[in-house]
């Protein structure tokens, strides 16, 4: 019997997304995408933040502010 993996977040069935960072199941309503590119203008992007799939934790506790902060330079 094939287990199906529950969403992290909303415990839903069928989360067929990966967090890059905790690797635990998010459906697509929970999943925080980001494109490939979003850090390509930093000097250094650590390995944390070279995702594209999150979950909202880890988006909210890893991504968020870094991402604040580069789009806040550039305005």
């Amino acid at each position: 019997m094939e287990l199906i993996p529950v969403c992290k977040n909303c415990r839903k069935p069928k989360a067929p997304y990966v967090c890059g960072i905790c690797t635990e199941h998010v459906c697509k309503s929970c999943a925080k995408f980001m494109d490939e590119h979003a850090f390509s203008f930093a000097r250094k992007v650590p390995a944390e933040l070279k995702h594209t799939t999150y979950c909202p934790q880890c988006f909210d506790e890893k991504v968020a502010e870094p991402l604040h902060l580069l789009y806040r330079d550039w305005e």
